[in-house]
């Protein structure tokens, strides 16, 4: 945050984020994944929201909400 760029932090955002959908802490990896996500889209960078995309997508298939998938996967 010091330097001003904003890729460090997403990057901190979507592993952490990552590691909680893992351990099944739905509400902590859906506020990091659409935090990161948000900065990915601020920077312009589809490439940067592809893995916090991608988590989303992971938290509702783990979930069953396969139609939230399918919706969330859609722009990838």
């Amino acid at each position: 945050e010091q330097i001003g760029g904003h890729q460090t932090v997403h990057f901190a955002l979507t592993a952490r984020a990552i590691a909680a959908a893992h351990r099944g802490d739905v509400d902590a990896a859906r506020t990091d994944a659409l935090a990161a996500l948000e900065l990915a889209e601020h920077a312009g960078g589809r490439e940067l929201a592809v893995t916090p995309r991608s988590c989303l997508g992971f938290l509702d298939v783990s979930l069953g909400d396969y139609a939230a998938a399918m919706q969330t996967f859609e722009p990838l």
